[in-house]
């Protein structure tokens, strides 16, 4: 027999609490990910790291301070550690891994090239930042860099260098946006050439059936003329 007070292995406490669980799906990188039975006060960055293994996202001060949690919530800067988790249904999240796995975007490449002699640890929630940034302004200044990047805490490395990162991936975003516009000119062009191209055939052949068709007219005025001639009175 057990001790009074204490409950036989198996059979519920009384007096434990009874937490609340959900089941929900989020749409992290534009792919729905499920989540269930999780308790519904989970917020979105434990959700992301512990639940979906996103772990891009940073643990930093868990109170929105340090911006390490950062991810783009309907192409809004988010720190990720302030939502609630079953808030964030219907809602497209971007996380760190969309931009650089497989391959690392303009931004990425432009920090690692410029701020990797940091611990990293802050990067990935200042890419998030910066993407945003520059998908309202394609060239931002530096006081605009320094007021994006204010609520991130890094300690590692200078504003300059995040400045420098802005700006080169600001100019290799330019690069490939006039790339882009040249293909899709000349795509245009081809497909403008390529329909006109029967038409043009059509108009060819045209002119070339009229050019076989006989000039009866004029024998039939030779004709008449040469008769005319031989039979008029001298």
């Amino acid at each position: 027999m057990s001790e009074p007070g204490v409950n036989e292995p198996g059979t519920p406490d009384p007096g434990a609490v009874a937490w609340a669980t959900a089941g929900y799906e989020l749409t992290i990188n534009g792919t729905a990910q499920p989540v269930a039975d999780a308790w519904i006060g989970e917020n979105l960055l434990f959700v992301l790291r512990e639940r979906l293994g996103f772990t891009a996202v940073k643990d930093g001060c868990g109170e929105g301070e340090c911006g390490a949690c950062t991810v783009l919530m309907d192409g809004q800067p988010t720190a990720a550690c302030l939502v609630p988790a079953a808030a964030a249904t219907g809602r497209a999240i971007e996380t760190p891994e969309l931009h650089a796995v497989p391959q690392p975007d303009s931004v990425a490449r432009a920090l690692a090239a410029n701020a990797g002699a940091g611990c990293g640890f802050c990067l990935p929630g200042i890419g998030m930042q910066v993407r945003a940034l520059l998908e309202r302004n394609a060239k931002p200044s530096a006081a605009a860099v320094r007021e994006a990047l204010s609520g991130h805490r890094c300690r590692c490395l200078p504003p300059e260098r995040f400045i420098a990162s802005v700006d080169e991936a600001a100019n290799a975003l330019a690069r490939e946006r006039a790339q882009a516009q040249a293909q899709a000119e000349a795509l245009t062009q081809a497909e403008l050439d390529a329909q006109a191209q029967p038409l043009r055939e059509s108009q060819v052949m045209t002119s070339a059936n009229f050019a076989r068709v006989p000039a009866q007219g004029t024998g039939r005025s030779r004709q008449a003329g040469d008769h005319g001639q031989t039979g008029a009175p001298r």
